[in-house]
């Protein structure tokens, strides 16, 4: 009989952990199969001008560098390394949207309205 009862607590541990787990596992694959659908048609940018992207990818980079900046300092380390650190990341992500910016004025006559 004690055998019973303890393959019984086992069974109901199982089917707890299951509940538990089941909804959680849920969002967790929602996620991560609804993410990129969703981001591409909420936040279409280019809709509204073509090089708008490259333009608030460039700013929020910056911004986020400079909350970083302010909410936790410079990156451990000999202080010229730590600032080529700080700033190799927007920098180079400065220079991407301005070379794609380039690119659509060249080849797609994109132009700002003024």
């Amino acid at each position: 009989m004690r055998l019973l009862q303890g393959g019984t607590n086992v069974l109901l541990w199982a089917s707890v952990m299951f509940v538990c787990w089941a909804p959680f596992w849920w969002v967790i694959f929602f996620l991560c199969f609804a993410s990129g659908p969703a981001l591409r048609h909420a936040f279409n940018l280019s809709a509204v001008h073509a090089a708008l992207p490259a333009l608030v990818t460039t700013v929020l980079v910056w911004v986020f560098a400079f909350i970083r900046l302010s909410a936790g300092g410079l990156p451990p380390g000999p202080v010229p390394l730590a600032v080529c650190v700080f700033l190799g990341g927007p920098v180079s992500v400065t220079a991407l949207a301005w070379w794609e910016i380039h690119r659509l004025r060249r080849r797609h006559g994109a132009r700002w309205r003024g």
